[in-house]
């Protein structure tokens, strides 16, 4: 066996690393891994705040941090993903690689850096230089939104808390566990899964899965690198009863040489958790004989029943009883597989201790059942009077009150509540064009698209006509704009309606009920839900498919507040654009390349863009182009100004919905009378929609 120095990476693969931290007294050893390509890397599951500096130092060892692209987080647990804030105020400027289920719970560490939702980029991360990163979900094993990873230059699978392993007898990998028995990783393994994934039914499709995909090495999160006879390690836990779904098949215990080969598959199992010495002393000075070569029981004096009862009191008394707990899982399986009572130990120790964990009486869980009871009674009494017939989700009679009971009470210090109210453009065109059946239909495929978008923070209803309202809970008002933008384009795209439909959104924050008048007496939600439904209907009167959250409250000064952008490499054209617009009072933002206009665009949503065709970076028709991905500047006026101006480019302005093209130089007084009306008539139109709406 080779010789290794832990203190320093080891390379798995060339630019393949483990960066882990070997906590030598601790059975449970955590992984991180390096990926480097080029001038990118990828970190892995980068570990908790107490292997931060080990890992830190062997991470800068071979890569800067400014190098590290993404980090990949395979599932949400603080020994996983808790140090990605230590990392980031070191300098770490990265992407979150993760499932969305676990990006919801990993913010919560602090976590500053942008995520990468691996479910939304089709399960994969490609490298500048073409490598791919594949993910492949591993549903329950043991999060709902945990994640292997598939590296496919390497061929090695990063497994997070599949494959792991209790073991005191640690190598880094697995055919180096040295406790004189081969299978002893195996079965340090089997231990870990045990105790930690819920069932055969959650493991077996998964590792079917596995066992189609072309793998160098198993790289867990927890335990060592499995790098020969890797099907073997797959088929163990395909095959292995574990969890609260364990359903055993029976064995007969004659097939296992009785007591003593029972008692000796335990024996086994201690050895690949924990050193052979600590073990064999169990039973120093007692009638149970151990063979020195094979450490397995030999002789005693007791019944073979008798003796299954004896080896545990002794490793409670020698030992206590947390190596009880340790093999408590698999204890329960072999009885269940062999038909035998389980050992007293366990049945008087552990579950006292289990019955003192809940401080759960008779009482309490009569109580219980009797609550239990009732709100099923009144869950079936209010079904047909709080929910929509047609989509089944809770009314608007439900959402007001669910709102009101959320502005009563005290924000969170993860950001408050937000309000979507969300109208499908059209409706009445469709209801004549193709029947109210179709309309229902289009109704109930919209709620369906809604709600595979609902994350565990948000609540979904539905409003009178044609609409919903999409409460979102702990969340930025940023966040939610983005996540309004996400849902408006998916059903955009979606084509499960009989026809393509689109979707108005107005949005609103609960905080910004504080300070209004009606807000002291209690009708805050009401305030709330009045502001999202007006901004929605500022959204259907500017052409729909569009998110709205300019307050309606200021529509009045909605001419004197309007924006212009002006991106221009003519130093003199854009300060007497500059000036002009200033002094008509617009706000004036001013850009010298493409990709600093996409980014105001993107920040500050201009009613105007006034724009040069031939900017660097990004030129004019790109970023108009690109402006189109933003909604609320689809409906924003965009002046396009060239020297050269051509049947081409005038066919191409044409294709991007350019408003106006001007050739340079261009009459000053058109351009600035083609903006103020433009400003001038949305604001009539929005002003009288808001009063009729």
């Amino acid at each position: 066996m080779e010789t290794r120095d832990y203190g320093k990476a080891i390379e798995l693969f060339p630019q393949v690393y483990w960066v882990g931290f070997w906590d030598k007294p601790s059975g449970l050893h955590c992984n991180p891994y390096l990926l480097v390509d080029g001038d990118e890397a990828v970190l892995i599951d980068p570990g908790s705040p107490l292997d931060f500096e080990m890992v830190y130092t062997k991470v800068t060892s071979i890569v800067p941090l400014e190098k590290i692209k993404f980090v990949v987080l395979q599932h949400q647990d603080p020994d996983l993903c808790a140090s990605v804030p230590l990392f980031e105020a070191r300098g770490l400027k990265a992407q979150i690689a993760t499932h969305w289920r676990a990006s919801m719970l990993i913010r919560y560490y602090g976590v500053k850096s942008p995520f990468y939702r691996v479910n939304e980029h089709k399960w994969e991360l490609t490298f500048g230089n073409g490598r791919i990163l594949r993910f492949h979900p591993t549903p329950y094993l043991h999060f709902p939104g945990a994640i292997a990873t598939h590296d496919e230059l390497s061929k090695i699978l990063f497994t997070s808390d599949l494959f792991g392993a209790f073991s005191q007898n640690w190598s880094l990998f697995a055919d180096e566990v040295d406790c004189g028995d081969a299978d002893a990783y195996l079965e340090g393994m089997k231990t870990f899964h045990e105790h930690y994934m819920p069932g055969n039914e959650v493991l077996r499709p998964v590792m079917e899965k596995l066992l189609s995909l072309d793998i160098s090495m198993l790289a867990p999160q927890h335990g060592s690198v499995i790098r020969r006879d890797i099907p073997s390690y797959v088929k163990g836990l395909r095959d292995l009863e574990c969890g609260s779904f364990l359903q055993p098949i029976k064995k007969d215990l004659s097939q296992i040489d009785g007591f003593t080969g029972l008692c000796n598959q335990i024996l086994k199992r201690y050895y690949a958790i924990f050193s052979r010495d600590e073990v064999a002393a169990v039973f120093a000075g007692t009638h149970i004989t151990l063979d020195p070569g094979s450490g397995l029981i030999t002789d005693y004096n007791c019944t073979g029943r008798e003796l299954w009862h004896e080896i545990f009191r002794l490793f409670n008394a020698r030992r206590g009883i947390g190596w009880l707990s340790f093999i408590e899982p698999y204890v329960t399986k072999l009885a269940a597989e062999y038909g035998l009572d389980m050992p007293d130990m366990f049945t008087s120790l552990l579950l006292a201790a289990e019955r003192d964990k809940l401080h759960l009486s008779e009482e309490n869980l009569r109580l219980a059942a009797i609550r239990a009871q009732l709100q099923q009674n009144l869950d079936q009494a209010g079904e047909t009077l709080l929910k929509c017939p047609l989509t089944k989700l809770s009314n608007e009679q439900v959402f007001r009150q669910y709102l009101r009971a959320e502005a009563e009470a005290p924000p969170p210090a993860t950001g408050g509540g937000t309000v979507l109210a969300i109208y499908i453009d059209d409706m009445v065109n469709l209801n004549i064009t193709h029947g109210v059946e179709s309309g229902d239909g289009t109704i109930q495929s919209v709620a369906y698209l809604l709600d595979e978008l609902r994350r565990p923070n948000h609540s979904l209803f539905r409003l009178t006509g044609p609409a919903f309202a999409y409460y979102i809970a702990g969340t930025s008002f940023e966040e939610a704009l983005a996540f309004a933008e996400q849902l408006r384009t998916t059903v955009e795209k979606a084509t499960v309606t009989i026809r393509p439909v689109t979707v108005s959104v107005g949005a609103a924050a609960l905080s910004e009920a504080r300070g209004l008048p009606m807000a002291d007496t209690g009708e805050a939600a009401e305030v709330i839900f009045r502001l999202a439904r007006s901004r929605a209907t500022v959204a259907r009167l500017r052409g729909g498919n569009l998110v709205c959250h300019e307050s309606v409250a200021d529509l009045d000064k909605m001419a004197l507040a309007a924006s212009v952008l002006v991106a221009d490499t003519d130093e003199l054209n854009t300060d007497v654009l500059t000036t002009i617009f200033r002094q008509m009072n617009y706000r004036v933002l001013t850009a010298a390349d493409g990709a600093a206009a996409l980014e105001l665009i993107g920040a500050h949503n201009p009613d105007v863009i006034v724009c040069e065709a031939m900017l660097p970076q990004l030129d004019g028709f790109t970023l108009r182009e690109r402006s189109l991905q933003v909604s609320a500047a689809r409906d924003s006026l965009f002046v396009l100004m060239s020297h050269h101006k051509d049947g081409d480019s005038v066919q191409r302005a044409l294709a991007l919905e350019i408003n106006h093209y001007f050739r340079k130089p261009f009459l000053l007084s058109e351009l600035v009378g083609v903006v103020r009306n433009f400003v001038r008539n949305r604001t009539r139109a929005v002003k009288a929609g808001v009063a009729a709406g």
